[in-house]
């Protein structure tokens, strides 16, 4: 499977193989093999929600609507668990996640990858995180309902103000079973 990613999640080691352009900012494409497995902090799913709310409240929006313009972006790895239950993306989630690549100056091939958002639970909580099309089915294939499932995740993307609360937007870059 190939899968495509910014070019700043991608680690030195990946950089030292030759599997990026010289083009900063670029989306490239990587196979699973090649992902930057180790450039992901071990931390709960909670906590990378709380830097991304921490990012929010320091700008003090009045819009409902907040791009993260952070210079380095959040890359973590936690255990949940998923649940089958997938939605599309909404046109305002579809709005803010091509503001933010236009922003990081990504091609806007990269945000075209996220069409939908799946469920996902860590004890009461629950969260929505875009997966990238490539990724979907083998995550739905390869994870049943209510199992555990190591993720990937990217955050300091920004979100939405909706009923008074922020919905951030979580990108999965990739999935592993937990060992």
């Amino acid at each position: 499977m190939t899968l495509s990613y910014p070019a700043s999640v991608l680690s030195r080691r990946a950089l030292r193989l030759g599997l990026l352009l010289p083009v900063l900012g670029m989306a490239v494409l990587v196979s699973a093999k090649d992902f930057p497995w180790d450039d992901f902090k071990k931390r709960s799913i909670q906590s990378a929600v709380e830097l991304d709310l921490q990012a929010i409240e320091q700008l003090q929006p009045k819009e409902d609507r907040v791009v993260l313009k952070a210079k380095e972006l959040i890359l973590s790895k936690m255990t949940v668990t998923f649940s089958g239950i997938a939605r599309e993306l909404t046109k305002e989630r579809r709005e803010l996640l091509d503001r933010w690549a236009i922003f990081r100056n990504y091609d806007p091939a990269y945000a075209e990858r996220y069409e939908q958002e799946y469920l996902f639970f860590k004890g009461e909580h629950k969260y929505w995180i875009a997966v990238q099309k490539p990724v979907a089915p083998h995550l739905v294939k390869q994870i049943k309902e209510a199992k555990e499932v190591e993720l990937y995740l990217l955050s300091g993307v920004g979100g939405l103000r909706v009923d008074g609360k922020w919905e951030l937007l979580l990108l999965l870059q990739e999935f592993q079973l937990p060992p």
